[in-house]
């Protein structure tokens, strides 16, 4: 069994073997890409995040008060997003780890301001750590 790089067994892959956030970003308009692969990952990951959020809360009979608690969070994630693509990017910036921090902190907002409300959005944490471990070395996650 012959050895190779690992730089050039991840260039020799096909198209379909590469991985699965490389080949969703390739369907991503040029506009949501600007600043990089982490960046683009994480605007997907606060955009989905609040898709759940949202699709949650008309799932789950919510009173007045969940409702307007989970909107805010879910437009904050929003503007996260809206201003990481006005923000110039530099390559491997640590500032990536607000996309994490956001989804977060809209968890903890959930817990605190509502009762009962975040253990239906506890699954999205571990997002929060996948992404962390994907573009981040292992002290970021800590």
């Amino acid at each position: 069994m012959t050895t190779s790089p690992a730089g050039s067994r991840a260039r020799d892959r096909a198209p379909d073997e590469a991985p699965v956030v490389v080949r969703l970003l390739a369907h991503v308009p040029p506009w949501a890409r600007r600043g990089g692969i982490a960046v683009a990952a994480g605007r997907l990951l606060l955009l989905l995040s609040g898709a759940v959020i949202v699709v949650g809360a008309l799932c789950l009979g919510l009173d007045d008060h969940e409702l307007r608690i989970l909107a805010g969070v879910s437009a904050a994630m929003l503007a996260v997003v809206g201003v990481s693509v006005l923000v110039p990017w530099r390559a491997g910036s640590w500032a990536t780890l607000l996309f994490p921090l956001a989804l977060l902190a809209g968890v903890g907002v959930l817990g605190v301001s509502t009762t009962e409300v975040a253990t239906a959005f506890v699954g999205l944490v571990p997002l929060a750590f996948v992404y962390t471990g994907l573009f981040h070395p292992g002290r970021a996650a800590v």
